[in-house]
């Protein structure tokens, strides 16, 4: 009331909101199920609520299984093995490479419509799988020089754009 109608309690937005609320709250109690179960049961029965399910859980499988869990959890670590250890250091990759993928994301978002979900999924997933696969390979051989060291902060970007292009504006 204080932020839409100044104080006014028959302000026509106030007003408005209160019978939503009403209204939203007559809507779930008249829509209720009595328990999970009828609420599961009526779920399954229907073949386009089943696909759904089974797309988001496979969706979800599959985000958490790409690999952007290891390189965001790993980070400090990945970091470590190619020499980077100061703090200041570390928060300029980590920043930077947020900010690359935020506009990366953004460019996603325009491309999802044109290229469709399917195709920037696939290829979002073989590329970043290939760029783990290669940051796998560089931290297991070039640990030891200041290009191989450089190579794996590298992949990093590379897998951030690979990953915000095809699964962030999913």
């Amino acid at each position: 009331m204080e932020f839409h109608g100044d104080g006014d309690e028959t302000h026509f937005l106030v007003v408005a909101e209160f019978r939503e609320i009403k209204e939203q709250i007559v809507f779930e109690k008249e829509n209720s199920f009595a328990t999970l179960g009828a609420w599961w049961k009526a779920f399954l029965s229907d073949k386009a609520n089943i696909r759904r399910g089974f797309i988001l859980i496979t969706l979800g499988t599959f985000e958490q299984t790409v690999g952007s869990n290891i390189i965001t959890f790993y980070l400090d670590d990945v970091l470590a093995l190619a020499g980077i250890t100061s703090d200041s250091s570390e928060f300029a990759i980590n920043l930077s490479q947020y900010c690359v993928a935020f506009i990366i994301a953004l460019i996603g978002i325009c491309l999802v419509d044109k290229l469709g979900r399917v195709p920037m999924l696939v290829g979002g997933t073989l590329y970043s799988s290939a760029i783990l696969a290669c940051m796998a390979g560089l931290t297991a051989a070039a640990t030891g020089s200041v290009a191989g060291r450089n190579a794996i902060i590298a992949m990093v970007y590379l897998f951030q754009i690979g990953y915000a292009m095809s699964w962030t504006p999913l």
